[in-house]
């Protein structure tokens, strides 16, 4: 029993020590931004898109590939009956071979590639509004929990005060009904009253721990309490309302990361349909090696350099490109739709 009361009070301890008395609204988001699971996913979301982004642009970029290899030959010209002679047979002659390829290739014309690009660029930027949209809701919820906790201090404060008040008034006429000189009406309706104040300090506590324990949750940390905000003087507007609304609809995270969906789902329908078109490219390669074909010994080393255009005309694909175009037509749909709806 005794280790086990140690357990727990050492482990009350480390609980204590782990609570944050936090400063004030600017101290909750620091600790927000640094332990929020929702804004660490928006993180690495847009890192997901920009190598998806990364990944179409190689498509575009010159690939560069350098190969080499080493063998051991056995070369006899005569062979058995059945076609086939067994290593280091009589006869048989044994030698190295080496080649080495440098081998570069460019893209000149790929719209499906060009267009999945696009799309990806799109894509990378709704990731990024996403974020944005989701960081806005956080700190909304922040500062929603914020004043939650700040106003049940203040009705708790207020609470406290009154009942003291009522307390009083509660004892004096208490000592005046004992005399006979107050109706005993006016001691029951001031004991009600005291009563009730007594409940709205609960709730009101209950209030301030539940905000506490969302700010719990936002912040990963747990919080005592908050300070209060103070502010002398606020800026002044000098636009109306009505600038306001048209700035924030232009600006809105949301519109912007629907519209960007929207764009990248056209460019994803152009690069299916895209996909009946032929592609071009160049293909240099310099070669050295000192076997022939099938690894022939050469009398001497070698050296090829190799420059040739390729044009690839697809025909037929079994109507994997009319799939691809009508799954890529659908999710522009679907994307279309959510734009109007917001």
């Amino acid at each position: 029993m005794k280790k086990i009361a140690l357990f727990l009070g050492c482990a009350f301890a480390i609980l204590l020590s782990s609570a944050v008395q936090a400063e004030g609204l600017l101290q909750l988001w620091a600790l927000i931004v640094e332990n929020n699971p929702t804004l660490k996913s928006a993180e690495f979301t847009i890192d997901q898109a920009r190598a998806q982004q990364d990944q179409a642009l190689a498509k575009l970029l010159p690939n560069v590939s350098l190969s080499s290899s080493y063998s051991f030959n056995s070369l006899n010209p005569n062979v058995s009956s059945n076609g086939f002679q067994l290593l280091n047979g009589p006869g048989t002659e044994n030698y190295t071979g080496v080649t080495g390829s440098l081998r570069i290739t460019q893209v000149i014309f790929d719209l499906p590639s060009f267009l999945r690009l696009e799309g990806a660029k799109n894509q990378s930027k709704q990731n990024e509004q996403q974020a944005l949209v989701q960081r806005m809701q956080v700190a909304l919820n922040l500062v929603d929990f914020y004043l939650n906790v700040l106003e049940a201090s203040d009705s708790i404060t207020q609470l406290e005060v009154e009942q003291k008040a009522t307390d009083e008034r509660l004892k004096r006429l208490r000592f005046m009904n004992e005399r006979q000189m107050v109706k005993v009406t006016d001691l029951y309706e001031i004991e009600s009253y005291s009563q009730a104040l007594t409940t709205l300090q609960i709730e009101a506590q209950h209030k301030k721990e539940i905000a506490l324990e969302r700010l719990r949750e936002l912040t990963g940390m747990q919080i005592q309490d908050v300070a209060p905000l103070i502010q002398d003087h606020f800026p002044e507007m000098k636009r109306n309302a009505d600038e306001w609304v048209q700035e924030a609809l232009a600006a809105n995270p949301l519109l912007q990361a629907l519209q960007y969906a929207s764009e990248s789902a056209q460019s994803l329908v152009d690069s299916a349909k895209a996909g009946h078109l032929p592609t071009a490219t160049i293909n240099a390669s310099e070669v050295y090696s000192t076997t022939n074909f099938n690894n022939l010994q050469s009398s001497s080393a070698y050296n090829i350099g190799s420059l040739y255009f390729s044009l690839n005309i697809p025909i037929y694909s079994g109507g994997g490109i009319e799939a691809s175009t009508k799954e890529a037509f659908s999710k522009f749909q679907l994307s279309r739709e959510k734009n109007r709806r917001s």
